[in-house]
């Protein structure tokens, strides 16, 4: 990654509140809680994993996209190039592009799938008139394996 693109990312990960993290780790107990004490079934399946990562993964999900959002923000406000914002998710793309998965983990993943993520930057930056093609640093990048 280059400089614009780790300063994106700075920017995602400074937007992950703490105080939200709690709200929902105490949420996610309270309803784990309430379900296992009503039912032995909702406890044996898979000890609650599924249930925990349902929960887990509604919250991340939305945490992740209002992190993307103001990672965005952050580029455009302090004059950086937008444009590392969709670069940059196309690298974890193209990072993740081997691994293998299953269903069920790509489902309770809490993080959107980069490429999706990568597009909705693109088209954020295309409606801000400050989309500028990557299409040069991409090919370097393949060629010389900067991935």
């Amino acid at each position: 990654m280059d400089d614009n693109e780790l300063l994106a990312v700075i920017g995602h990960v400074a937007n992950h509140d703490t105080k939200d993290a709690m709200k929902a780790a105490y949420r996610k107990a309270a309803i784990m809680e309430a379900a296992s004490s009503q039912s032995d079934k909702i406890v044996a399946l898979t000890d609650g994993q599924i249930a925990s990562a349902i929960i887990d993964s509604k919250h991340s999900r939305g945490q992740e996209t209002n992190a993307d959002t103001y990672s965005y923000d952050f580029m455009k406000r302090n004059g950086y190039n937008v444009n590392a914002v969709e670069s940059a998710f196309n690298v974890l793309a193209n990072m993740s592009a081997g691994a293998e998965s299953d269903f069920l983990t790509k489902m309770m993943s809490s993080y959107p799938d980069p490429k999706d993520r990568a597009e909705k930057a693109k088209a954020r930056a295309i409606a801000d008139s400050l989309y500028k093609p990557l299409k040069r640093l991409l090919q370097r990048r393949r060629k010389n394996n900067l991935y």
